[in-house]
């Protein structure tokens, strides 16, 4: 694995956030993440064309994970967010949440199939730690960005996972 350094300007984000343990496999459509999915998923296809914000990139639908750093424990607890890029903040109504990752450099690459499921120990323990660079931490957390893009992502089983595929994002600093 070989990620694309790039530079990303501010992100602004609006849409559904849960803490909490995964409550089930990672990459499973039926724990605590893919709960969430549904949820946001249920009010953006109701309200989503009716919204009073622009929406950036209209295709494509983000996953955030934030974590403490330090903590790699099977059983960790950790925030999830997931919703679309805005322009502004200003018209997004109460019931969604924002969230602003910050400019930064990230390393970039995209994974498909049962890659989708298996990426992690590649990147965090295999790619990183060679790499010149670490993890920025701001307040003791840090994050990763996934980012779903209509008509590339069908699904976590199967067929569907087959056809799937993925954009990561993980923020770096040199170290």
């Amino acid at each position: 694995m070989k990620p694309e350094i790039i530079e990303k300007d501010i992100i602004r984000l609006a849409g559904m956030a849960s803490y909490g343990k995964v409550g089930g496999k990672d990459w499973e459509e039926e724990n605590n993440i893919g709960a969430l999915w549904k949820r946001f998923l249920v009010y953006w296809e109701k309200y989503g064309s009716t919204l009073p914000f622009k929406t950036l990139s209209p295709h494509t639908m983000y996953e955030v994970s934030v974590w403490e750093d330090g903590d790699e424990s099977e059983d960790m607890a950790f925030s999830t967010f997931v919703g679309v890029e805005v322009d502004s903040f200003e018209k997004v109504p109460f019931e969604l949440e924002c969230k602003t990752l910050p400019k930064n450099s990230y390393a970039f690459f995209t994974v498909k199939g049962q890659r989708i499921k298996e990426w992690y120990g590649d990147f965090y323990g295999g790619w990183l730690p060679d790499s010149g660079y670490k993890l920025p931490v701001s307040g003791g957390q840090c994050y990763g960005v996934v980012a779903y893009g209509e008509n590339r992502f069908f699904g976590l089983e199967g067929e569907a996972l087959e056809r799937s595929e993925l954009d990561v994002l993980v923020p770096l600093q040199k170290k």
